[in-house]
């Protein structure tokens, strides 16, 4: 049920066209894609992050800063849904399991979201990863056109 509420709420996004500058979409992502013993939190500023290679977040850093989009980290649903609620926020590319992605897809509404589920190599909530070309290519459909 839920992966087929995340397809159908991707499909409408991306039906609806919806496109927004770059600097207006956020990409959301929770704390479990960091390295679990990584001494240097990425929640409060994802640009700290020593790029050691044992997770993906300096991948995200490196695309989020090359598009020129926000990149934020989530210590749970609640922070989750503050970010993504900020007026300066008009599109939201969500990364999570999908339960998450569910929740968090139905309290942002009407604000639209591209939801693209975590890889669960280690089980839920710890070492998680995500495809950045699946991160990339949302991006791109959604930065308008200068």
């Amino acid at each position: 049920m839920r992966a087929a509420l995340l397809k159908f709420n991707n499909w409408q996004v991306k039906k609806r066209q919806i496109k927004a500058r770059a600097d207006q979409i956020l990409v959301l992502c929770p704390r479990c894609l960091q390295y679990h013993q990584c001494a240097q939190p990425v929640t409060h500023d994802p640009n700290t992050c020593k790029k050691c290679g044992k997770c993906q977040v300096m991948d995200l850093v490196s695309l989020c800063s090359e598009l020129g989009v926000q990149l934020r980290f989530a210590t749970g649903g609640g922070v989750a849904v503050k970010l993504a609620k900020d007026p300066s926020v008009k599109i939201i590319v969500a990364i999570a399991c999908p339960r998450e992605l569910c929740l968090g897809v139905l309290f942002t509404l009407p604000k639209p979201v591209v939801a693209i589920e975590n890889i669960l190599e280690n089980g839920p909530c710890v070492d998680t990863g995500v495809s950045i070309e699946k991160v990339k290519q949302a991006l791109e459909e959604l930065i308008e056109a200068d």
